[in-house]
């Protein structure tokens, strides 16, 4: 088994594609974006055959693909169906996934429950960032002079996350305008 790590699947863009392959439909359906550079054979393992064989057995293609003609190993002449060719309809997919109970799991063939879960983060992002301008509104309460102002609080958060080992690209710039969107929603709320 391979510990590839796949990218993960640009659904907005795949929103607008109405029909597609048998790969692009088993990559989308498992979150990831649909590509053949560095294909390897863990692709066509596990999840990713499994669900390659129940869309194949249960799905109603548009476009039943290509025959292809290969030698096989032996030698002989071998005449099959390329998988690559095979062409689904999204409404297939998504009435499948859905008759299927894949629906949370699918999210590539439902935008409406993936924008849902957009306003839902976005609320709790509003929310880290209020918590955050509380606490930073404590911290200066503090009386430490040093605090402040938001240029002394982002000297000191960056030097805490430097001690801390965090390299999560929490620089100045990136702490100053966090700072400054958490105390705008603090005051946002107020007024609100």
């Amino acid at each position: 088994m391979s510990d590839q790590k796949y990218e993960a699947a640009n659904f907005e863009w795949w929103d607008s594609e109405p029909k597609l392959s048998l790969f692009q439909a088993v990559e989308l359906a498992l979150g990831r974006e649909p590509s053949f550079v560095g294909n390897d054979p863990a692709r066509l393992a596990g999840r990713a055959a499994s669900l390659r064989e129940r869309i194949k057995a249960e799905v109603e293609p548009i476009d039943p693909g290509r025959t292809v003609a290969y030698l096989d190993v032996t030698g002989r002449r071998v005449e099959d169906i390329d998988p690559n060719t095979i062409m689904y309809s999204r409404d297939s997919l998504r009435q499948w996934a859905e008759a299927a109970g894949k629906r949370e799991s699918m999210p590539a063939f439902f935008p409406e429950d993936r924008q849902e879960v957009k306003a839902m983060r976005e609320d709790e992002d509003r929310d880290l960032l209020a918590m955050f301008g509380l606490a930073l509104n404590i911290i200066r309460e503090q009386g430490d002079p040093r605090l402040e102002t938001d240029s002394g609080l982002t000297g000191r958060l960056a030097q805490e996350a430097q001690r801390l080992g965090d390299r999560s690209g929490l620089g100045s710039t990136s702490l100053a305008n966090k700072i400054s969107q958490a105390l705008a929603e603090v005051e946002a709320r107020k007024k609100g």
